[in-house]
């Protein structure tokens, strides 16, 4: 069976819609037992169709970039912090 760290990464890239048939079911037998991975996957897929309807077809606009942040950050318990704020913490506003 596929571990934690192989099925977030599988959801987070896309590759779960694409794999072959064993690996998907592997994927799935894990869902059904492990209910972090399940919370992590409805996550994804809430980010992923926020993204799509706040960006539409115009992925590269900062102005569509910048209301997504603060869409998402509006939503997060705690998330209430600008971009600046955080780059402010990082040394030389880098991560």
């Amino acid at each position: 069976m596929l571990s934690c760290k192989q099925v977030t990464w599988m959801v987070s890239s896309g590759e779960l819609e694409e794999a072959a048939w064993l690996r998907r079911l592997s994927a799935r037998m894990h869902f059904f037992l492990c209910r972090h991975c399940r919370r992590y996957k409805s996550q994804i897929r809430a980010v992923r169709a926020m993204a799509h309807k706040v960006l539409g077809s115009a992925p590269d606009d900062p102005a569509a970039l910048r209301r997504l942040e603060a869409d998402i950050l509006s939503r997060v318990p705690g998330g209430s912090s600008s971009s600046t704020d955080r780059e402010a913490d990082t040394p030389n506003g880098s991560d």
